[in-house]
């Protein structure tokens, strides 16, 4: 129930003590009057009473994960994720001496997402035969019946192994066709570095794993191309070479219409839309607390733990992937499927204030939102049990104005 309360005489109780004060017994002024008889309104009020909470919808966001510290390879159900990888231009003089054999070299962690116990983890890696960067996504690498020229069919090695997932995890080494040199020798471009290698996950694999990639802001492992050749002295030599950049591009089935689903790897976000014509625009919101519950039953998880931070963000009229006008955290109430965003007044009131209307797009903490594939579906506003579906409570006064 809309509760409110009166609060008037204030500026009367304020005139008497003065009067008492300074034996004062002149009028009021014109002003005085004005504000002697006015009141304020304070409003306590929900969604279960006005439809704030418009609509709900999750959007495709397609990004590449460009230089995050980690790389995806795998597959598991309807997500599917390859990486390309980029390496430093090999030295000419390798032209000079017989290749041996080549091997590239990855560092796993302990992040998986699909059947981690019983399942298959298997992978190939091919040419990538054209120019890619930041701004390439999956849409950009595949077409809609899922063919690409963006890599060359011949498989330079595979991998097939479930990994065992432990703290410190062991690196792999996969042997490459000695071909790759003499290829990027001969043909790598004059002024950048070759294209690089395409890591594709098979068919039958229902795993994906999470590997230590490069990132500008911290050192971290990455992937190793390791060349062996027979120098002039006829021994075993060897160049190695980093990678310079690494991306990787993922691929998952669509939620279902109107859910609140947000899917890591930054695939789909949830976004929130609110009318708050209801509330007068002279208003002052001084609390507003939105609570969503987490549907158990339609979300995903790999092996890691869930996450207890979620941000709210404010974009209006700027891009989904530009820095927001506000961003609002939420927690998850320890033990509960229940997070809270108890910050939302300042938000909401600039809303009110400007034409009564808004929309949050919900993330994961930071690097979280990247580096995890773990899907959230909260239950949605057209949810059968009320119990479960989002709140918003919300507290405010209608500001008086002065009367003429």
């Amino acid at each position: 129930m809309l509760k409110r309360i009166k609060i008037s005489g204030f500026f009367c109780v304020f005139s008497i003590s003065l009067f008492l004060l300074f034996s004062c017994n002149e009028k009021p002024t014109d002003l005085g009057f004005s504000l002697l008889y006015d009141t304020i309104t304070v409003v306590g009020t929900s969604n279960s009473e006005y439809p704030f909470i418009t609509g709900a919808e999750s959007f495709l966001n397609r990004e590449s994960l460009f230089n995050i510290g980690a790389i995806f390879i795998g597959k598991s159900d309807s997500i599917k994720a390859i990486s390309f990888l980029r390496f430093s231009r090999l030295p000419d003089s390798l032209k000079n001496y017989k290749i041996d054999s080549v091997s590239l070299k990855l560092f796993p962690l302990r992040y998986a997402y699909g059947d981690t116990n019983n399942g298959n983890f298997s992978f190939r890696i091919q040419p990538v035969i054209k120019y890619w960067s930041n701004k390439t996504n999956w849409d950009s690498i595949f077409d809609a019946s899922g063919n690409t020229d963006f890599f060359d069919a011949k498989v330079l090695g595979s991998f097939n192994q479930r990994l065992k997932l432990q703290d410190t995890m062991p690196d792999i080494i996969i042997p490459l066709d000695v071909s790759l040199v003499d290829d990027w020798l001969k043909f790598q471009p004059d002024s950048v570095d070759p294209w690089g290698l395409a890591l594709i996950p098979e068919e039958n694999s229902s795993i994906i794993n999470l590997f230590s990639s490069q990132m500008v802001t911290e050192t971290r492992l990455r992937p190793i191309l390791r060349i062996y050749f027979l120098n002039q002295a006829g021994k075993r030599d060897s160049v190695i070479s980093l990678s310079n950049i690494e991306s990787s591009y993922i691929d998952s089935d669509k939620p279902e219409s109107n859910s609140i689903t947000f899917q890591g790897g930054i695939i789909y976000r949830p976004k929130l839309k609110f009318d708050f014509s209801q509330i007068p625009k002279n208003s002052s919101v001084h609390k507003a607390e939105l609570e969503l519950w987490l549907n158990r039953s339609k979300s995903r998880f790999g092996n890691a733990y869930i996450d207890s931070i979620l941000f709210a963000a404010d974009y209006r009229d700027r891009a989904i992937d530009s820095v927001p006008y506000r961003s609002i955290y939420g927690f998850r109430y320890q033990n509960s499927n229940k997070y809270l965003f108890p910050a939302l007044a300042q938000l909401i009131e600039a809303w009110v204030r400007a034409n009564g209307t808004g929309e949050i797009v919900l993330s994961l903490d930071g690097l979280n939102s990247y580096r995890k594939l773990d899907r959230y579906t909260f239950y949605n506003i057209n949810d059968n049990d009320t119990n479960l579906v989002p709140k918003l409570r919300i507290i405010y006064t209608i500001r008086p104005q002065l009367k003429k």
